[in-house]
Order: structure tokens, then C-alpha cells, then sequence
């Protein structure tokens, strides 16, 4: 018979306490992760949309004038601090927000483009590479 005596240990019946046993195995991965604090990424903004070339055409107006729209914004990326973040592993090679749409007839303005949001540890130094 064994007796609780909570954080203490177990006592086995003729008095012998026996210390508790965790309760989480051990892994048995031998897969080694690396910190990284320095690493080097080209951020490039989105291009914007084209604008489009278009002229009016409408019944009985003789001059009726251009009607093409603007194209949309090109997105930005942008670096946002996280406290869940611990390294920089996750950055590599390029960011690349993503391109405006282009412009329709009638006036029609293009879709602007998300921005890429990256997460990076708190305290990260940003410098351009000049």
C-alpha cells in the first residue's frame, strides 16, 4: 500500500519513504537546434501597380477624355518586435512584400498590396549594409 504525502515522496508500507518519479519521459531525439543572433536578409518593398491608358468612349460625346485608373501600392515589410521570439533562425535570403494590382478602365483603381509582417526578438538592430 502506498500513502500520498504530496511533494515529500511515497512511503511504502514498513516506512521507507521513496522520492517521486517525474512523470515526463526523456527525448529521444538527438536533433541539436542552433541559436542564431546575426544573420543578413535583403528586404525588398512591393512594386506598385501599372496605371492604365484608356479613353472614354461614350455615345454622343465627341471629347469625352481619359478614364484609366491609378495602379495599386506596392506592399512594405516590416519588422515587429516579439517577446516569443528568442532567435533568428527563421529569417533567410530575400523579404519580399508582395505588388499593387494594375489599374482598370472607368476610372478603376488597382488593389494595394498586403505588407509582410516579420516577427523578430526584442532588442534586433536593424542597419542598412552601406
Amino acid at each position: 500500500n502506498f500513502v500520498e504525502l504530496g511533494s515529500e515522496g511515497e512511503e511504502r508500507g514498513d516506512g521507507i519513504i521513496l522520492p517521486m518519479r517525474p512523470s515526463k519521459g526523456k527525448s529521444s531525439g538527438g536533433k541539436r537546434q542552433h541559436f542564431v543572433d546575426w544573420t543578413e536578409v535583403t528586404c525588398v518593398g512591393g512594386k506598385g501597380g501599372d496605371g492604365r491608358i484608356s479613353l472614354a468612349s461614350v455615345y454622343l460625346v465627341e471629347f469625352a477624355g481619359p478614364d484609366g485608373g491609378d495602379g495599386g501600392h506596392g506592399g512594405h515589410v516590416l519588422l515587429t518586435a516579439d517577446h516569443a521570439i528568442k532567435d533568428l533562425s527563421r529569417l533567410r535570403g530575400n523579404l519580399r512584400a508582395g505588388m499593387g494590382t494594375a489599374g482598370g478602365k472607368c476610372n478603376m483603381h488597382g488593389k494595394d498590396a498586403q505588407h509582410k509582417i516579420v516577427s523578430v526578438p526584442v532588442g534586433t538592430i536593424v542597419r542598412n549594409p552601406e
